[in-house]
């Protein structure tokens, strides 16, 4: 299954233990991930949001969170985890590239938070450096995903990576200031300097300071 929906502002894509059937692509607006009262993440264009549907095939699992629209005209396109196998096994992979470079976008940005922060342990440096350098040079390898199998092995892998650098993230850096974001940045540019994703993370960044304005507000 394919489908287009367009939401107005404060219109629910999904909700916050409803069954996770499908992934989605944000095409254009905003959507404000949130789990009860807390907004935990921003989703701006190109971005993926729901795939932990993936885990399941579209079966079992509920949502962790909520995902609503935060301007009109929010236009997303839902696939079912079948359609993107579908997708690989006719040499279609953009939609599988788009989750990949969301997790090690997602993965990247909690990493660099944590290097960056002024109250960050010298013993942290070190392994949280050498992993964010391992994913960018691993970037080759992540264009050179081109099958179900191997796309699944990479889902997994950065899945880990993502869920474990936001743990780390959300231990170490209890509140997110302009300031953190500031040297996160520099940081990031200079990592991914003339890499094909710095764009993307930097899509990123500025969803994490949108979220930070949020949060403030």
């Amino acid at each position: 299954m394919q489908r287009k929906l367009t939401l107005s502002k404060n219109a629910y894509l999904w909700e916050e233990g409803d069954q996770a059937r499908n992934i989605a692509v944000v095409e254009q607006g905003k959507l404000a991930v949130r789990s009860g009262d807390d907004v935990i993440g921003i989703v701006l264009p190109t971005m993926v949001v729901g795939e932990a549907a993936i885990n399941s095939n579209g079966n079992g699992s509920r949502r962790s969170a909520s995902a609503i629209a935060i301007e009109d005209d929010t236009i997303v396109v839902e696939y079912a985890p079948a359609r993107i196998k579908e997708a690989y096994d006719n040499a279609e992979t953009a939609v599988g590239q788009q989750i990949l470079i969301t997790l090690m976008g997602q993965a990247s940005r909690n990493l660099i938070m944590v290097i960056t922060s002024e109250d960050v342990h010298p013993l942290t440096v070190t392994p949280v450096k050498g992993l964010l350098n391992g994913m960018v040079g691993s970037l080759d390898a992540l264009q050179n995903v081109q099958d179900w199998k191997s796309f699944l092995t990479a889902f997994h892998v950065l899945t880990s990576f993502r869920d474990a650098s936001e743990h780390l993230r959300r231990t170490l850096i209890t509140t997110v200031t302009g300031d953190v974001l500031e040297r996160a940045t520099a940081t990031m540019k200079e990592h991914f300097s003339g890499s094909d994703i710095l764009p993307t993370l930097e899509e990123f960044f500025r969803a994490e300071k949108e979220r930070a304005e949020w949060l403030e507000a």
